[in-house]
């Protein structure tokens, strides 16, 4: 294959690497791939709790921690964690500095993607507002609020079109009347999008 039908390929190639079973599988997946994110391939996962790492489905991810279903109920139980891990998921990725937004960014603004649609649930308060919006190089060219509660994972469809940048910021809603804490965070469970 010479430099030019190699550097195409390339270009129709993302590249990502991922910790099984403690062997390294390399894929290679084609643009325009829909990639549902769960938090379950997290490369090189070694504690119960920790930052998403930058790199992970190729965004760089700010305040975005991941948290195993047995930590959550050992240290996080009578919360909205409890109500997080359905079916047979064992990790989420929640905001770590409570009360802030969860950012994730394309590493390249030349490779946009469509946002279509997230699960996300709140950890300690009723009706938590979440706003939800879609930057392209740094300009919103989206934004919705929408509505999560703490008993049950919601999921919403938003279809936003050639973004490089999701922000998710919690305001308002009030504290669940069983809960000991006050502060605004909340879950994501899952990301659907294609890049």
């Amino acid at each position: 294959m010479n430099e030019v039908s190699k550097n195409k390929a390339e270009d129709k190639l993302h590249k990502f690497s991922s910790l099984r079973e403690g062997r390294w599988i390399s894929v290679l997946a084609e643009n325009n791939k829909q990639i549902v994110i769960t938090f379950e391939d997290i490369p090189n996962v070694t504690i119960e709790c920790a930052q998403i790492p930058d790199g992970y489905q190729n965004f760089v991810w700010d305040n975005a921690w991941y948290l195993h279903e047995p930590e959550a109920r050992k240290y996080h139980s009578n919360t909205g964690f409890d109500h997080a891990f359905t079916g047979d998921r064992k990790y989420i990725a929640f905001n770590f500095e409570t009360n802030n937004s969860i950012t994730i960014k394309n590493f390249n603004s030349q490779h946009p993607f469509t946002f279509h649609s997230f699960e996300s649930n709140s950890i300690h308060r009723d009706n938590l507002q979440l706003y939800v919006q879609g930057f392209r190089r740094d300009e919103q060219v989206y934004g919705t609020v929408v509505t999560i509660q703490v008993t049950k994972p919601k999921s919403f469809e938003l279809e936003w079109e050639n973004i490089d940048k999701i922000v998710w910021t919690p305001f308002d809603g009030t504290k669940h009347e069983v809960y000991k804490r006050d502060i605004k965070n909340f879950t994501i469970t899952s990301i659907n999008i294609t890049k």
